[in-house]
């Protein structure tokens, strides 16, 4: 394994393992990503560590790869 693949996958791995328990980096624990939505807590996180310059909307559509289904930037804020 090549060290930026290594890096990847030890980034996602850590990404996973804080969303699979939450509730110690939430604010109410009872409340926050609860809810099943269009966007989780892993994408949320993944999409905010690698945002660059651009909009939030153009941010959006570039993690989701420009699908018609990805979430608004509203939904993205809530």
């Amino acid at each position: 394994m090549k060290f930026p693949e290594f890096v990847k996958s030890k980034f996602n791995h850590i990404i996973t393992d804080l969303c699979s328990d939450p509730r110690p980096f939430v604010h109410c624990p009872e409340k926050n990503f609860s809810r099943t939505r269009k966007i989780s807590m892993t994408d949320t996180l993944k999409c905010i560590i690698n945002m660059s310059s651009h909009s939030l909307n153009q941010e959006i559509l570039r993690f989701f790869h420009f699908h018609t289904n990805a979430p608004s930037a509203s939904a993205f804020i809530q």
